[in-house]
């Protein structure tokens, strides 16, 4: 055998050990996850079971789930956001109102562009 037999075998040696590691750490970690009386029916010959697992669609439609949950919460956000903005803005134009007709916050606006001076007292003793 030449030197490069040589450094294959060692290769494949080392892939397989590297393999058997592998296998071995995944063993240990089902192992932790099984319940005492599971672990009570092992024997050093049986391997531990495989883990459940959901099938891929389940997976999958799992997780287009919880995407379209994110989303609707983003829009839901975005509406709570644009109803504060739009809450603001009407307050602020209240405000730009007041000032220029020189109201203060004894008088009142009307729905149909009224001003009552001293409404705003009369609404709050009723």
């Amino acid at each position: 055998m030449g030197d490069m037999d040589l450094q294959e075998d060692e290769v494949r040696k080392m892939r397989k050990e590297d393999i058997q590691n592998a296998i071995t750490k995944k063993e240990a970690q089902t192992l932790q996850n099984l319940d005492l009386n599971s672990l009570r029916d092992l024997d050093e010959k049986t391997p531990p079971p495989a883990p459940e697992k959901m099938s891929d669609v389940d997976v999958l439609t799992l997780a287009l789930a919880k995407s379209r949950s994110r989303a609707a919460l983003a829009e839901a956000k975005t509406a709570v956001a644009q109803s504060e903005k739009s809450e603001l803005d009407y307050r602020y134009t209240v405000l730009q109102l007041y000032r220029k007709y020189g109201l203060s916050d004894a008088d009142a606006i009307s729905e149909d562009g009224a001003i009552v001076r001293g409404g705003a007292t009369q609404a709050r003793s009723q």
